[in-house]
This record gives C-alpha cells, sequence and structure tokens, in this order.
C-alpha cells in the first residue's frame, strides 16, 4: 500500500496522514461490526472482510489518481476493524477451553504465512507489476471465500427434498 501510495504521488509526509485515515477509519468502523456480528453472525463477517480486501486488491490494481488511494485505505480501515476481531473470535470460539493460547498461536501462525506473501508482493512489486501482485491477492482470496462459503452451507441445499 505504502509503495502503491508513492507511485500515485504522495510524499512521505502525505503517507503519514493516508495511515491516520486509515486508523480514523478503523475506529468509526469497530461499533458497527460489533453490532453487525451480533445480527448477521461471525461467520458472514468473516466473509465480508475476505469480500472486502478482494475489492481492496482490486482497486490498488487499478488506481491512478491520489482520491482513490484515499478510498483505499478508509476500506483497509474497516477490513482492519473486521480482520482483528472477528477473526481472533471466531479462534477463541474453537478452542472453547483454552481460548487465549488458541489466539496466541494464531498470531506467530499468521506472522509465518503473511512473510512468503509479502516476499512474493514484494518481488512482484519490484518489477511494477502492481496489477498481478493486487490481481493474484484478490483471486486467491476469492477462492478461498467461496470454498470456505461452501463448507458452512447447510447440507439441505444439496440434497434432494
Amino acid at each position: 500500500m505504502l509503495l502503491r501510495a508513492d507511485s500515485v504521488g504522495f510524499s512521505v509526509t502525505d503517507t503519514v496522514l493516508l495511515y491516520e485515515v486509515f486508523s480514523v477509519s478503523c475506529v468509526i468502523a469497530v461499533p458497527l461490526i460489533g453490532w453487525l456480528n451480533d445480527n448477521v453472525g461471525r461467520p458472514h463477517m468473516i466473509m465480508l472482510g475476505y469480500g472486502n480486501y478482494a475489492v481492496m486488491c482490486l482497486g490498488f490494481a487499478f488506481t491512478r489518481a491520489k482520491w482513490q488511494v484515499l478510498v483505499w485505505f478508509v476500506l483497509h480501515g474497516i477490513l482492519y476493524a473486521i480482520d482483528e476481531a472477528q477473526n481472533k473470535a471466531f479462534i477463541a470460539d474453537l478452542e472453547a477451553e483454552r481460548h487465549a493460547s488458541a489466539v496466541g498461536l494464531y498470531n506467530p501462525v499468521t506472522g509465518l504465512v503473511y512473510l512468503p506473501a509479502s516476499l512474493l508482493a514484494a518481488a512482484l512489486l519490484r518489477r511494477r507489476c502492481w496489477h498481478r501482485a493486487c490481481l493474484r491477492c484478490c483471486g486467491q482470496i476469492v477462492i478461498g471465500d467461496d470454498a470456505w462459503a461452501i463448507k458452512k452451507r447447510p447440507k439441505t441445499l444439496f440434497m434432494r427434498q
């Protein structure tokens, strides 16, 4: 995101302000995310978060103007609000007795997964392949989100009545 903001013409000072926009959008979104979670359920909120991330990746792939980068930073703040709360709560629900240990294990595992993903993205971005990096990320999110949705779908949808 920082490299994309730089390529569109943001200065280092402006990039700091973009992160302020990200933080404010995250803080504003948190209560709404909690309310939505109570009304629609955690699995739907997690899928919404990954769908949001896919849209954000598509947006960064085709961004040409500063105002567009600003929109994607706001969307990233909303994604972060969903991701931080919902995924950790979901992990805690999976392990009822030792949920602190489960969340504690979740953080380093996701960090280990993010490392090769970040290296791949950096290799693509180093060649200025914005479209490939963002579209590859979006495609993987959509495939994972669809696979998870199919797994969570009630079996009655696949059976004749």
